[in-house]
């Protein structure tokens, strides 16, 4: 009789190794599958040991049926930790599963909502205002001749402010003085939701007071330029790092002309941080 429940207990045990094993596979909490197969290691030490007893079992022999009910006992114990282990371990799976979805979103273009000025989904920029001299001091004959060609519209323009590469100190889109603007052509028509302005982060910045403060959003139809159609979709206010936190990416809802859907967007800048000569702007994204 104990022969046949010290092989009962072999083939718990072999379970409970299997579900342990399985939970460890799916990566939710590795370390108690781990200590669950410590001690079946040792059950099955204290099973070896039973075996080696002789039979008849004598009367005097602590291998009675208590010994091998305690046996079961942790061995159901350890079965239920395993399971428990499995279901926390299918649980994280699904979290895990579903924060590597929206981090593969957010990686897309670091915000996870649809940029419809994005240069290389069909953007474009179709005018700004004056660059600052530091600006057109570096422009050669092939720049100027390009500008010409897109109607003064500078042919970096596109790359610094509506690219995905357009975040590196320095690689902006320069407007002359405190104020100014750009255009941008979105790839379709769309009811603008929102708006998202990046700086470059002030740890890297050469000079953070270049940074927009004061931004009115334009929205129109057709035509290049605003014009009478133009209408305000809203004004932000581009906050600083103040070395605490926050982000120097910033996405604003838009309240403005609700339902009305237009192709193109002016980002007309009141106010920088303080510079005389000089507003930057980096990365802008339109959202619908």
């Amino acid at each position: 009789e104990l022969l046949e429940l010290r092989r009962e207990l072999m083939k718990e045990i072999a379970g409970v190794a299997s579900q342990a094993a399985a939970a460890k596979v799916n990566n939710g909490a590795p370390e108690v599958p781990e200590r669950v197969t410590a001690e079946l290691d040792e059950l099955r030490k204290r099973l070896e040991a039973l075996a080696s007893i002789p039979y008849p079992v004598p009367d005097e022999s602590k291998a009675d049926k208590t010994d091998i009910e305690d046996l079961r006992r942790e061995i159901g114990k350890l079965a239920n930790e395993a399971k428990g282990t499995r279901r926390h371990s299918k649980a994280s799976k699904e979290v895990t599963d579903e924060v590597r979805a929206q981090m593969e979103l957010f990686r897309a273009d670091r915000t996870g909502l649809v940029d419809y000025a994005m240069f290389s989904g069909g953007g474009k920029v179709v005018g700004h205002s004056a660059l600052a001299s530091a600006v057109a001091k570096g422009d050669g004959p092939l720049t100027n001749a390009l500008k010409g060609l897109r109607g003064g519209v500078h042919p970096r323009a596109d790359e610094w402010v509506i690219s995905a590469s357009s975040e590196a100190a320095g690689e902006c889109l320069a407007l002359e003085g405190t104020r100014g603007w750009v255009d941008l052509r979105l790839r379709e028509a769309i009811v603008v939701k929102a708006v998202t302005v990046e700086h470059v982060h002030r740890d890297v910045a050469y000079d953070i007071t270049s940074a927009p403060k004061s931004v009115k959003i334009l929205g129109w139809n057709n035509t290049k330029s605003p014009g009478a159609g133009a209408r305000a979709l809203g004004s932000i206010r581009y906050q600083l790092l103040d070395g605490q936190g926050g982000s120097a990416m910033q996405t604003f809802e838009l309240g403005g002309a609700p339902g009305t859907a237009v192709d193109h967007v002016r980002f007309e800048v009141e106010s920088n941080y303080g510079n005389k000569d000089w507003t930057c702007l980096y990365r802008l994204r339109v959202h619908g």
